[in-house]
């Protein structure tokens, strides 16, 4: 058969089917339907969990309530803290067999600051006093001090007067000394033209040492210091030795003790300054 002849008989066989008059109605009074639901893949995830759950509770007998058939019931008691006394008791005295009272005071709570008694400071003070010995001045040989200044004090019996401060220009010390330095130290004296001693009642200084700078003409530097009390041993008299950036010499001569500190210079130029004197 050709195609043209299949057709022609495909068209007359679907012809001849007519449809009902029940299906016509129902076609007709057809209602619109909504539209379907789209399960997305995170909504079927979801859905797939909830169900293993469900499964795993029903084959292992599992029970989401809360089994508190197990649970100890537990209750927090505050137990207050307690109250702090605080008692006094006075110590029995040493020697003594009667027993004194024992004074209590109010107890006391921690919170709460301890009042003590109240004491009598000045009765006290009456009777009880700190004994220290007198010292009799008379037995030291030292009289008490004036309100006009130092009064004479007792040694031994015989009355001593404090020494008195004396200013002394160079030509008294010159005098003093019975040598008059400055013509015998080479150079232009620097030092100072008046000291001051401490004189005693023979008219004689306590400590007579004075200090006389002399400087020379080619910048030599002497210090040298005089007394006629005692400034070193008398065995090194007459001697020079090196003493930092200089030389010291010592020299005894008439009475009066020389210590020469000479800088910028030699030392065959000091022992020849010393042997002058």
């Amino acid at each position: 058969m050709e195609d043209k002849e299949f057709r022609e008989q495909y068209k007359k066989e679907f012809d001849a089917i007519c449809a009902s008059d029940g299906l016509k109605s129902a076609v007709k009074n057809l209602k619109p339907q909504k539209p379907r639901k789209v399960v997305t893949p995170f909504k079927a995830t979801i859905g797939t969990v909830a169900a293993a759950i469900m499964i795993f509770a029903a084959v292992s007998d599992y029970s989401f309530e809360k089994d508190t058939s197990g649970v100890i019931s537990e209750k927090v008691v505050s137990t207050p803290l307690p109250e702090t006394e605080f008692v006094i008791v006075e110590k029995k005295p040493e020697g003594k067999t009667t027993e004194s009272p024992q004074t209590t005071q109010k107890p006391v709570k921690a919170n709460e600051a301890v009042i003590p008694p109240s004491v009598n400071v000045a009765e006290d003070s009456k009777t009880v006093q700190t004994q220290s010995p007198e010292i009799n001045e008379a037995d030291t040989g030292i009289m008490p001090l004036n309100e006009d200044g130092p009064a004479p004090r007792m040694i031994g019996g015989d009355e001593y007067v404090a020494p008195t401060v004396g200013k002394w220009t160079l030509e008294q010390y010159y005098e003093y000394l019975g040598v008059n330095i400055s013509q015998k130290i080479p150079g232009q004296y620097t030092g100072s033209d008046t000291f001051e001693f401490e004189i005693g009642t023979d008219g004689i200084p306590l400590d007579d040492t004075a200090v006389l700078n002399f400087i020379t003409a080619n910048g030599t530097t002497l210090r040298v210091t005089v007394s006629k009390h005692v400034l070193f041993d008398s065995a090194v008299s007459g001697t020079v030795s090196e003493a930092g950036n200089g030389y010291n010499a010592y020299k005894i001569s008439g009475g009066v003790y020389y210590n020469i500190y000479a800088v910028n210079t030699t030392k065959d130029a000091l022992t020849q300054i010393i042997s002058s004197l």
